[in-house]
């Protein structure tokens, strides 16, 4: 029984010491647990602030190229507008000159009608009053030409 006794406690010792060695191995993996977990829960936290910052940068360059392409399209559509507005102005110049041309062609049209009419009705009265001369003179165009041309001749000698 000498023996049996510190086998006894030597056992008991095992299982006391098997006891406590358990919970102090759980107390350090929850240490460890915990400083990990907390340097996990650090860097989740540190990658999300970085990725807040790195989204309202996107989000603030986005807006800068958005009023960048809002300007840039707006410049444009004035530029377009000042162009048409340029455009139309010249297009009624345009118009008011030609149809300046027109009435200016319509005017020299009716003038020489008219000529044309002055010239006939003096080819006419020409006509008509060498028709006079000649029937209340008594002789032809050829015999009054031979007449004077005798009269001036004679004249002249």
């Amino acid at each position: 029984m000498n023996s049996l006794v510190p086998l006894l406690a030597g056992v008991a010792a095992l299982i006391v010491g098997s006891v406590l060695g358990y919970y102090a191995r759980q107390s350090i993996a929850r240490k460890n647990y915990r400083t990990i977990e907390s340097r996990l829960q650090k860097k989740v936290g540190q990658a999300r602030q970085e990725s807040e910052t790195i989204l309202s940068q996107a989000k603030e360059r986005a807006l800068q190229v958005v009023a960048t392409a809002q300007k840039e399209e707006n410049e444009r559509r004035e530029g377009f507008l000042r162009t048409e507005h340029l455009l139309l102005k010249r297009e009624s110049v345009l118009d008011e000159k030609l149809a300046g041309i027109e009435n200016r062609e319509d005017d020299f049209n009716q003038k020489v009608e008219k000529l044309k009419e002055v010239k006939e009705n003096i080819e006419t009265l020409q006509k008509t009053s060498l028709e006079n001369l000649e029937r209340i003179s008594g002789l032809s165009k050829e015999d009054a030409k031979k007449e004077f041309l005798d009269g001036v001749e004679r004249e002249y000698q």
